[in-house]
């Protein structure tokens, strides 16, 4: 059996000796959504720029397929949002991305040891799949 480089799991803490056990060189890390949620919660609410930080990370990390991006400019279009301040955990842009059937995916920085790119992260659209 093919030992897997990474593991996602919701509390790393808990799980991190007993997956070791059976992938004992294996990266046990925190699932990408729950890190979202853990920085989400530690921003105050009235904090000006929350929004605008949270927006940032999101694309860093959570890319729309280059087939799914228009998407997120409709939804953006309609809700009359610039497509980075579209809120992606609002039960309204969750059921629009899901009737739609829109994808995302883990930009390739989210996994490295390394921060992601400035660039991607200062950008004013989302990062988008490299051709």
């Amino acid at each position: 059996m093919q030992q897997p480089k990474y593991i996602w799991v919701d509390y790393p803490q808990g799980m991190e000796s007993v997956l070791r056990l059976v992938w004992p060189d294996a990266l046990v890390r925190q699932d990408l959504f729950h890190v979202f949620d853990r920085y989400g919660r530690a921003i105050p609410e009235e904090h000006s720029l929350r929004r605008t930080f949270l927006a940032g990370m999101r694309d860093c990390f959570l890319v729309p397929y280059q087939s799914d991006a228009p998407l997120l400019e409709v939804y953006a279009r309609k809700s009359c949002l610039a497509v980075g301040d579209v809120n992606v955990t609002a039960p309204a842009f969750v059921k629009f991305w899901n009737d739609s059937k829109g994808r995302w995916y883990v930009h390739a920085d989210a996994h490295a040891r390394q921060p992601p790119s400035r660039e991607c992260c200062f950008r004013a659209v989302p990062c988008m799949e490299s051709s």
